[in-house]
């Protein structure tokens, strides 16, 4: 059942997530926003990336499709001489990055962070936390073969619970290793290799229990990795797209006054929380299985599953971005200001989220109309409107960062986003993947959607207004931490209780439930 496997996949998200809230809340104690932690984000950054291109993006849409045709067409065993000829590759050339990159670290972070370049110890060390969280690359790397054919093979968890381990790491270095090492962020990039060992160790025991054999050879010829390699570049291009948008919003950041790279960064963590639990979620379980359903020619049902994980996903972006722009402040107060962590640091990191929160349900919808695309074996346009985005993107960033700074480049990157989604939505009609009465029906659902979230801003604004009235408990500062969070926690369930009963005399209900109810001729 696709809810069940959604809902399993987005619970350990938000395992993950909330695992992931208390090391940031602990990096924010420890090491706070400043010179420190900006290059402990830098460090960061690298390793990321390729975690977002492979993990979320340009291997497993390639990869995936292929895969399940190795298994309908010759089953396990062909498929496994496949993934065995991919692993290989993969593993060597990942290797050979890895040894490269680590070498040519100082050059490597000169462009990453520019700015840096003008205080030889800020420099010195974001080169030392770089080269200690970059082995990541290399594990990450396989964490995302494997969860590849895990994927394949319906089986969800594993994948879905890999990130759990590494925020765990995360926490446990922070709280063990900080009063053993010269600083608390080399106990933080210590904490990422960690994570990343005990990622893939989790997968090979997973991918080995599903009896798929995934073993390691010198590099191979097999007839399929060309056509492979081919579906994969334009796909990272894509993918690398949206990624070059994050890295240069890093490079100018580092040009501004220090902290900055940090509050972009405590803000894209919490707007990365419903982007996981919607958007990557969805398109995880709809990829296979949207890929699988249009090679058996049930192409009815697939526009059928299509417009609900679009409706379903557009619904829960709206509520969540309302939520995280109206509240973000507070957010973040509550959340953060502690120990390192002051309040003009609270501020300026609410003021980036509201503008990141602005693109979030653009975000969060890409994630299924690239998925869309890549069921049908197209991964050529979502690379040609990821570009046109990216051009937007940084033309914002110029033109927003000079007046409004850190917020300027967290709002040129939304701007980008909404580019890119209507675009793809423009070519998925053009193209006839989205067809007429599909397109129909989900624009009912976003007026509904749409009618949802409005009355949910007026409620929390409203609560906002009179707030006055309730004395010092709807005060949000770091004096009373329980209290404000009690407050913050009753806005957000109120607000939150209102759009799902709106939503239910409108009758959104019912598209969870269709999407619940896979027809029995799906594979």
């Amino acid at each position: 059942m696709l809810l069940k496997a959604t809902a399993s996949v987005s619970g350990l998200t938000l395992t993950s997530r909330v695992f992931g809230f208390i090391r940031d809340v602990l990096l924010a104690k420890f090491v706070g926003a400043g010179p420190a932690s900006d290059a402990f984000f830098v460090a960061l950054r690298l390793p990321n990336m390729f975690r977002q291109l492979f993990a979320e993006g340009a291997f497993n849409v390639a990869f995936v499709p292929m895969l399940a045709r190795q298994l309908e067409a010759g089953g396990r065993p062909q498929a496994e001489e496949f993934a065995k000829s991919v692993f290989s590759v993969l593993f060597w050339l990942a290797l050979a990055l890895s040894v490269v990159v680590m070498l040519f670290m100082p050059q490597v972070v000169g462009v990453l962070a520019p700015g840096f370049k003008d205080d030889p110890e800020l420099f010195s060390l974001t080169v030392t936390l770089s080269q200690i969280t970059f082995p990541y690359f290399m594990f990450i790397t396989m964490t995302s073969f494997v969860g590849g054919v895990l994927n394949t093979l319906k089986r969800f968890v594993a994948f879905a619970a890999a990130p759990i381990l590494l925020n765990i790491s995360f926490v446990l270095c922070l709280l063990f290793l900080t009063n053993f090492t010269p600083t608390a962020v080399i106990a933080a990039a210590i904490a990422v290799p960690l994570g990343g060992l005990a990622q893939i160790t989790l997968m090979l025991i997973a991918v080995h229990r599903a009896g798929f054999k995934v073993r390691l050879s010198l590099p191979h010829g097999h007839g399929e990795l060309k056509t492979l390699g081919k579906r994969m570049i334009p796909t990272l291009i894509g993918v690398g797209a949206q990624q070059l948008t994050t890295l240069v919003s890093m490079m100018l950041a580092s040009l501004l006054p220090a902290a900055s790279i940090s509050y972009l960064f405590y803000a894209d963590r919490l707007n990365q929380l419903p982007l996981g639990l919607i958007g990557i979620a969805l398109a995880t379980v709809l990829l296979p299985t949207l890929s699988r359903s249009l090679k058996q020619g049930h192409n009815d049902y697939s526009q059928k599953l299509l417009v609900q994980g679009l409706g379903i996903a557009l619904a829960l972006g709206l509520a969540a971005a309302c939520g995280l722009m109206m509240l973000s402040g507070e957010i973040m107060t509550v959340l953060f200001q502690r120990g390192a962590f002051s309040g003009n640091d609270a501020i300026q990191s609410g003021m980036a989220l509201a503008a990141y929160s602005a693109g979030l349900p653009a975000y969060v919808l890409v994630k299924l109309t690239n998925t869309a695309f890549y069921a049908h074996e197209n991964t050529k346009t979502p690379v040609q409107t990821a570009l046109v985005s990216l051009v937007v993107g940084l033309v914002m960033m110029a033109v927003l960062m000079g007046p409004f700074g850190h917020t300027g480049l967290a709002a040129a990157t939304s701007v980008a986003a909404w580019v890119n989604l209507l675009l793809q939505f423009y070519l998925l009609r053009r193209m006839n993947i989205l067809q007429p009465m599909s397109a129909f029906t989900f624009t009912r659902y976003a007026l509904k959607a749409t009618f949802m979230v409005g009355l949910m801003a007026c409620f929390i604004e409203i609560i906002k207004l009179y707030a006055p009235l309730l004395g010092d408990f709807a005060v949000v500062d770091n004096t009373s931490t329980t209290q404000s969070a009690l407050w913050l926690a009753g806005t957000i369930m109120s607000a939150g209780g209102l759009w799902a009963a709106c939503g239910y005399l409108l009758g959104m209900h019912r598209l969870i439930f269709a999407f619940a109810l896979e027809p029995k001729k799906q594979a």
